[in-house]
């Protein structure tokens, strides 16, 4: 019986390849996306701590401890780390939509591949 050999393998090759390059890309604005989500957290958990320990100074029986050039010093920090927060969100957002348009990129790749695939399977039997 001779052997089945497929006309189109570089072709079924390649597709494989272009789909695992844009799987490479995928993971890569995933991660970048997960980065920048790690990056608000940490900005939303450093202002509530600087909310805490300026509110606990504030409140605190001992009015004298008060330095009022830290509590605004206190007060811009937080003002700087939402206004960081802020950019991370513009960014996180442009991400996204990077990440829906490659995401989609690729469902187109690994649809080129499944059908020169299919046409393998069909050309074998």
């Amino acid at each position: 019986m001779a052997k089945f050999r497929f006309q189109l393998e570089a072709l079924l090759e390649m597709r494989k390849r272009a789909e695992r390059d844009q799987q490479m890309i995928v993971a890569r604005i995933e991660t970048e996306y997960r980065s920048i989500e790690e990056r608000i957290r940490e900005c939303h958990e450093n202002i509530e701590q600087c909310r805490t320990d300026l509110r606990d100074r504030l409140g605190s029986q001992q009015r004298a401890s008060v330095d009022a050039r830290e509590a605004a010093w206190q007060t811009h920090a937080m003002h700087r780390m939402r206004a960081e927060a802020d950019g991370l969100v513009l960014k996180l957002s442009g991400v996204l939509k990077r990440l829906e348009s490659e995401r989609a990129l690729l469902v187109e790749r690994a649809k080129d591949r499944r059908s020169i695939e299919k046409l393998k399977e069909n050309r074998f039997e």
